[in-house]
C-alpha cells in the first residue's frame, strides 16, 4: 500500500522537487518520489499561471507520461505488447 500526500501550494511542490532526480506528468498530476514518499499536486486546481511557474522550475527534472499500464511481470508485459498470447 502507498500513501499519496497531496501538495497544494506550487511554491512548496516546487521546494520538494528540487530534492527529486526527476518528476513525472501523468495529466493532470505531477509526482514526486522521494525518500519512500510520494508527493502530488493537481494542476487542474491550479491557477494558469501556478501550472507556467512549476513547468518552468521543473522543465530539467520533468518527465511527460505517455501511458499508464499494469502487468504482472515483464513476460507477460512483453507477450501484450508483441501479441504474442
Amino acid at each position: 500500500m502507498r500513501e499519496f500526500l497531496e501538495i497544494e501550494d506550487p511554491d512548496a511542490f516546487i521546494k520538494i522537487s528540487q530534492s527529486a532526480n526527476f518528476v513525472i506528468r501523468v495529466d493532470p498530476f505531477v509526482f514526486i518520489y522521494i525518500y519512500g514518499l510520494i508527493f502530488y499536486i493537481d494542476l487542474g486546481k491550479l491557477e494558469t499561471t501556478e501550472v507556467k511557474k512549476i513547468f518552468q522550475n521543473l522543465r530539467d527534472k520533468l518527465i511527460i507520461v505517455k501511458n499508464v499500464e499494469k502487468s504482472n511481470s515483464i513476460h507477460e508485459f512483453l507477450k501484450k505488447k508483441l501479441g504474442k498470447q
